[in-house]
């Protein structure tokens, strides 16, 4: 297993420059030692990296966008998201947006802790759509996670993976988990036509601790896991990572 090679990472590496400059979280910090960081993505990336994963590299056509832009006008046009794209052409495409937490951020070295994430995001996918592959909102799998150890894409022979365990579509992994699918509430038309954009909040809670490095660093994701054959367009407008310590036991 090797990470993505150069020339097999543009993608990635093109973004990466787009939104590398990390700003800090707006944060609280609770007597009790919890850390509350708030990422509104009106005000820009907020230091998220987007990346996309599980595809073959003989894959075409994949039409990955990611960027801050305006949320759609029947949500709130006065107001910018972070709006990821691409077609599943794999038929498990997983595209999804990362950010590095650390002492700036109020974690502490060496520390445990258990954590939640608020997710608020605009779906168009209504539910019992027909789509291939599946439905363009139920097969679908919004998911989250933590992780000490920084998700980036590996290669193994010419397919492109997550070197973190996020479970397959439906399923969740050690690393990240389901929160739910992204049908967004609305009924299906007959023509199976498109549907507005609709603004939902999912709440996950990471079934295990996690602990921090020596550096105080955890890394956090979020992204969407597809059996939909089709393209997928998804604005993340806010998330919160809730972190509360866990005593040392005696």
């Amino acid at each position: 297993m090797k990470r993505l090679s150069r020339s097999s990472a543009l993608i990635a590496a093109g973004l990466s420059i787009l939104f590398a400059a990390p700003a800090a979280a707006e944060d609280t910090q609770n007597p009790n030692g919890e850390i509350v960081l708030r990422f509104d993505f009106a005000n820009g990336s907020s230091g998220w990296l987007p990346g996309l994963s599980d595809y073959s590299l003989s894959t075409s056509d994949l039409r990955f966008r990611a960027e801050i832009r305006q949320l759609p006008p029947e949500v709130d046009n006065t107001r910018r998201g972070y709006y990821l794209e691409s077609m599943n052409r794999s038929d498990d495409l997983f595209m999804f947006l990362k950010r590095e937490l650390t002492q700036q951020d109020g974690l502490q070295p060496n520390t445990t802790y258990s954590v939640s994430i608020d997710v608020g995001y605009l779906s168009n996918a209504p539910n019992g759509a027909i789509g291939v592959g599946g439905a363009p909102g139920e097969s679908v799998w919004l998911k989250a996670g933590i992780t000490v150890d920084e998700p980036v894409t590996t290669l193994t022979g010419d397919y492109v993976h997550l070197n973190i365990d996020k479970g397959e579509q439906s399923q969740s992994g050690r690393d990240a988990g389901v929160v739910s699918d992204i049908a967004n509430g609305l009924t299906a038309s007959p023509d199976n036509g498109s549907s507005p954009y609709v603004y939902l909040t999912r709440v996950y809670h990471h079934p295990t601790l996690v602990r921090t490095d020596h550096r105080g660093s955890l890394w956090t994701i979020i992204g969407t896991d597809s059996g939909f054959e089709g393209l997928t367009g998804i604005y993340y407008y806010s998330v919160i990572v809730t972190l509360r310590p866990i005593p040392v036991q005696e």
